[in-house]
């Protein structure tokens, strides 16, 4: 809608419509936003273009990453691989096709169904079920008009109208409003268990030798000094939980040597006496 008509100032403010649940923002400023969102908007039926800010501001933890990880990162480009690997017939879908063949490639599985899905509900011994990951149901919503599916920023347009009888209206007309698991200062706070200073120390971290001992340290005490109040920015967010994800990984599957394997000494045992015939 605005890469059509790139130096519009009146489509850009679309963009104030977006994450609405999130209290630190770059559209809460507009000249931000439109810088933010706006770079190489004209390249904006690109392949990818969708996700470009996604990638940008993940890729920032390679910042934290030590010399010997950066220089093998440099080497290659994850996004250039990414897009060297879609279907020939990419470029002939419609814009909303190719977003979500580019979402369930890089999210559905191994984001969305693992670290927010099965790995959390199983967690607490729940056990998940998706009805709109039913084969048939996905055959029957790729067939429907993208209008069906996305009226302007209205996700699941079609699904709201059928359920609007059945649903109150604060439900139906409530803005987009993902889950979202509490932030980097929720292991800071003063309950914080042990194991957060551990993994995050500079002995541990010289030991996982994947990251950069002095980054990392300035990312603690800043995460340290949000506690008394104030947001983090998502990218600090994200860079702290990855950090401290692998250097658990680090602890619990690499610098730990696994046990021997435990053979169990199996027997069979039948009871003959006490055999009945199954009857044909």
């Amino acid at each position: 809608f605005w890469g059509r008509q790139p130096t519009s100032t009146r489509r850009a403010l679309l963009l104030q419509r977006l994450y609405p649940y999130l209290s630190r923002s770059p559209v809460h400023e507009q000249a931000l936003a439109r810088q933010f969102f706006g770079r190489n908007i004209a390249a904006h039926q690109a392949p990818g273009f969708a996700h470009d800010t996604r990638w940008r501001t993940t890729s920032a933890i390679k910042r934290l990453s030590c010399a010997d990880i950066s220089a093998a990162v440099e080497r290659s480009d994850a996004v250039t691989e990414l897009l060297s690997m879609l279907p020939a017939e990419f470029r002939r879908w419609n814009p909303l096709a190719q977003d979500q063949h580019l979402e369930i490639q890089t999210l559905m599985s191994s984001y969305l169904l693992s670290a927010q899905g099965d790995r959390m509900l199983m967690a607490h011994s729940v056990e998940g079920r998706f009805p709109f990951l039913d084969d048939n149901v996905a055959a029957l919503a790729n067939k429907l008009p993208d209008a069906y599916k996305l009226h302007g920023l209205d996700e699941k347009h079609v699904l709201k109208r059928m359920a609007a009888p059945l649903l109150p209206l604060e439900v139906v007309a409530r803005k987009k409003q993902p889950y979202r698991a509490p932030n980097a200062l929720s292991f800071f706070a003063s309950d914080a268990p042990a194991y957060v200073g551990d993994a995050l120390s500079e002995t541990a971290l010289r030991a996982a030798g994947v990251f950069d001992v002095k980054s990392v340290t300035s990312l603690v005490r800043k995460c340290q000094a949000k506690t008394g109040g104030g947001d983090m920015s998502n990218t600090d967010n994200m860079a702290l939980v990855g950090v401290l994800s692998t250097q658990l990984l680090h602890q619990q599957f690499v610098a730990v040597r696994p046990g021997s394997a435990v053979v169990p000494d199996l027997s069979v045992d039948v009871d003959y006496e006490n055999r009945q015939r199954v009857p044909a």
